[in-house]
C-alpha cells in the first residue's frame, strides 16, 4: 500500500450469462472478508416496504417526555428490508448504561425474512444505536422510552449506500427507516434530518486547519465552528422542539469531547501536517499546557449538568471521561520527579529517577522500555498520584464551572465510582453500602445494589469452579523464571498471556477467544496467563475462576524482569510457544480470534 493510503487495482472474472440479474462477491469464507451482496447488473431497484409501514400515518413529532430515571423495557419490533439469512450481519442494539458510564449490547436475532424482536432496558428515555455488520458496522440511532415498542422496519440498501465510500453521493434508495406506533414520528425526523444538519469538523482536512494551533486557539475554534451550528439549528423553522434539543445536545457534547481531547487532537493534527511520530508530536504539544480558564467552555456549553443530557446516547461516556480533563495538576513536573517527591522510591532507583527527569525536561530520548518498567513497579504510587489529579480536577475545575458540584453529573459521577469498583469485583464495605442507600435516585441504589449481590454470588460461585489452576513461582532466579514457569508443559503447544485485571482490551480479548478455546479443547494447548502485583490480589483471585488456564500472578521485580526479556510494550502480550518450549510467535495487542486460531493449529501439527 503506497504512502498515500490509496490504491487501485482490477479483478478479471468469466463473463456471466444474459439471464444473470444480481451476483454477491465474496473475498473467502472468513470473518474479516470482503463480502459484496446483491451487486444488480440491472440498475438501483425499488425496495419493497412492507404495507403497515407505506401506509402509517406519522405526524407532527411529539415532545420530548420528562429526563426521568426510572428504567424499564423497550421493545422494537423490526425487519431488515431485503435481507438474506446469508448476510450474517450480526445486528445488535448499543445501549447506554448510565450507572456504569458505559454501553451494554444486546445481539439481536434475525429470522430468515429478516423481522426481529428485541427487548432490553434502559435507565430513561434515551437514544440507542441500532448496529449492523461486522467488518463494517453500520449505525443508526433510534429513540426509546421506558415501557413502550417502537416498530421499524430497515432499508439496508440505503443503510448500505450511506455507508458506502463510492456511492455515498449517490441518488437515495429511499428512506433509511421507516416507522409506526409510538415515538415513530421523532425517530421519521431523526433519521431524515439529522444526517442534513451541520456537524462539528472531523477528518484531514479538520486536522490540517487546527495543526499547530495553541490550546486557546483551538478552543476558540471548535467553540466558533459549534456557536454556527447552534444559530444554524435554531433558526431551521421546519425542525420540530424535540428533535432540535436532541440534535443540539448531541453536538455540544461532541464539542466538549473535542475540547477535553485536546493534546491527541494536536498532537495527531502535527502527525497529519508534518509526518513526525507521535512521540515528537505529543512532545510539542505537551509543552504548551492549558491553564484552568481554558475549561470555562464547561460553563459555556453547561450540557453535562443539564438532565435532558440523558437522551443523548454519548452522555455516559462523556460524564466518565470528563474526570481526566487535559490539564497538568504538578504545573509542569514530570512523572519522574512526582515519583521522587512521593517519598516511596527505593533509594536504588532515585539516581534513575532523578537522569529521567532530567532528560524528559530537555526533550531527550528516554530508553522507553526502563521507564516502562519504572512506572510498573511504581504502579500503586502512580495510581495515588492519579487521584490527586482527579481530586484537583474536580475542586478546581468541574465543581466552579457546573453548578458547584450539584445536578445529575455529579450524581452520575457518584453512581459511577461505586460501579467501578463493583467491576473491579471488588464488593461494597458496610460504608460503601451506606453511603450508596443515600445516593437520591431510587433506580441506581437498586442498580448498585443488584450489582453488589450479583458479585457475592460470583464470588461464591467461583470457589467451587474449576477448570484453573492457582500455580506459585516458589523460589527461583529471575533467569529462570519463565522456564520453571512453562517446563512442566513441554510437548504442548502453550499461548502464554501477559494481561492485567485493569486492562479492558484484555478482558475483551479473553471473551473473544472462549469459542476458539472450545473450538481447540482436544488439542494439546495450554493457555497460561501471567499478571503482575499491579493486578489486586482480590481482584484478581475473584476473575481467574472464569479464565480457563494456567495462572500465575508475578512480584513486581520479576513482571520487570519478564518485560524486559520479552520486550513487553504493554497488555495485552502473547508468547506462543511450540512443543519444544521454543518461542515460535509474540504478539503485541490482540490479533484477533482467526489468526490466533490459524497460529496455534500451525503448531499443533
Amino acid at each position: 500500500m503506497p504512502d498515500s493510503g490509496t490504491a487501485s487495482f482490477k479483478l478479471h472474472f468469466p463473463a456471466l450469462p444474459k439471464s444473470v440479474k444480481s451476483f454477491d462477491f465474496i473475498e473467502s469464507d472468513c470473518e474479516d472478508c470482503f463480502k459484496i451482496y446483491g451487486v444488480s447488473l440491472q440498475g438501483d431497484t425499488p425496495v419493497s416496504v412492507p404495507e403497515d409501514y407505506r401506509s402509517a400515518e406519522i405526524g407532527k413529532p411529539e415532545a420530548l417526555p420528562e429526563p426521568r430515571i426510572e428504567g424499564g423495557n423497550v421493545t422494537v419490533v423490526g425487519k431488515l428490508l431485503e435481507y438474506q439469512p446469508f448476510y450474517d450481519l450480526k445486528p445488535m442494539f448499543r445501549i447506554p448504561e448510565l450507572w456504569r458510564g458505559s454501553f451494554a449490547e444486546h445481539p439481536v436475532t434475525v429470522n430468515e425474512d429478516g423481522s426481529f424482536t428485541a427487548t432490553f432496558e434502559v435507565a430513561s428515555a434515551t437514544q440507542v444505536a441500532l448496529v449492523i455488520g461486522t467488518m463494517n458496522r453500520m449505525t443508526m440511532n433510534l429513540f426509546v422510552c421506558p415501557g413502550d415498542t417502537l416498530y421499524a422496519a430497515v432499508n439496508l440498501p440505503e443503510l448500505t449506500r450511506r455507508n458506502s465510500h463510492l456511492r455515498k453521493d449517490a441518488p437515495t434508495l429511499g428512506q433509511l427507516c421507516y416507522f409506526r406506533g409510538k415515538m415513530a414520528a421523532i425517530n421519521n425526523e431523526m433519521t431524515t434530518r439529522f444526517p442534513t444538519l451541520p456537524k462539528m469538523p472531523e477528518g484531514q482536512e479538520f486536522m490540517l486547519e487546527i495543526a499547530g494551533m495553541s490550546p486557546t486557539q483551538y478552543k476558540a475554534y471548535c467553540l466558533e465552528k459549534e456557536r454556527a451550528i447552534e444559530e444554524a439549528v435554531q433558526s431551521d423553522a421546519t425542525l420540530s422542539e424535540a428533535c432540535r434539543t436532541l440534535y443540539l445536545n448531541n453536538i455540544r457534547l461532541n464539542c466538549i469531547d473535542m475540547l477535553n481531547m485536546l493534546q491527541p487532537m494536536l498532537a495527531e493534527a502535527l502527525i497529519t501536517r508534518d509526518k513526525i511520530s507521535w512521540e515528537d508530536a505529543y512532545a510539542k504539544v505537551r509543552t504548551n499546557q492549558p491553564d484552568v480558564s481554558y475549561f470555562d467552555y464547561l460553563k459555556t456549553l453547561p450540557v453535562l449538568n443539564d438532565p435532558q443530557a440523558i437522551f443523548s446516547l454519548s452522555y455516559p461516556q462523556n460524564v466518565l471521561y470528563s474526570r481526566y480533563l487535559p490539564i497538568d495538576p504538578s504545573e509542569g513536573k514530570t512523572m519522574f520527579r512526582r515519583l521522587l517527591e512521593s517519598g516511596k522510591v527505593e533509594a536504588a532507583d532515585v539516581p534513575v529517577l532523578e537522569k529521567y527527569d532530567a532528560m524528559q525536561k530537555e526533550n531527550q530520548k528516554l530508553d522507553e522500555e526502563a521507564a516502562r518498567n519504572l512506572a510498573q513497579k511504581y504502579m500503586e504510587v502512580l495510581q495515588e498520584i492519579s487521584n490527586a489529579d482527579r481530586s484537583f480536577i474536580l475542586d478546581n475545575i468541574i465543581k466552579p464551572n457546573l453548578s458547584e458540584g450539584k445536578g445529575c453529573y455529579f450524581d452520575l459521577l457518584d453512581v459511577m465510582t461505586y460501579a467501578g469498583k463493583l467491576q473491579d469485583f471488588m464488593p461494597f464495605t458496610e460504608s460503601d453500602k451506606e453511603a450508596v442507600r443515600n445516593i437520591r435516585i431510587p433506580y441506581f441504589v437498586n442498580k448498585l445494589e443488584e450489582m453488589n449481590n450479583q458479585l457475592l454470588v460470583t464470588i461464591e460461585e467461583n470457589k467451587k469452579k474449576s477448570g484453573y489452576t492457582v500455580n506459585e513461582v516458589g523460589e527461583v532466579s529471575n533467569e529462570d523464571l519463565f522456564y520453571s514457569m512453562v517446563s512442566k508443559f513441554k510437548g504442548k503447544v502453550v499461548l502464554v498471556d501477559f494481561w492485567a485485571t485493569w486492562c479492558g482490551p484484555c478482558r475483551m480479548a479473553m471473551k473473544q477467544m472462549l469459542p476458539m478455546k472450545e473450538q481447540l479443547k482436544d488439542k494439546d494447548i495450554i493457555y497460561l496467563f501471567i499478571a503482575g502485583e499491579n493486578s489486586p490480589k482480590q481482584t484478581w483471585e475473584n476473575m481467574i475462576p472464569d479464565i480457563h488456564g494456567e495462572h500465575y500472578r508475578v512480584t513486581g521485580e520479576q513482571w520487570n524482569f519478564l518485560s524486559q526479556k520479552f520486550a513487553i510494550e504493554g497488555v495485552p502480550t502473547y508468547i506462543l510457544l511450540d512443543k519444544e518450549g521454543a518461542i515460535a510467535q509474540k504478539y503485541t495487542g490482540f490479533p484477533g480470534v482467526d489468526t490466533m486460531k490459524n497460529r496455534l493449529l500451525e503448531l499443533c501439527k
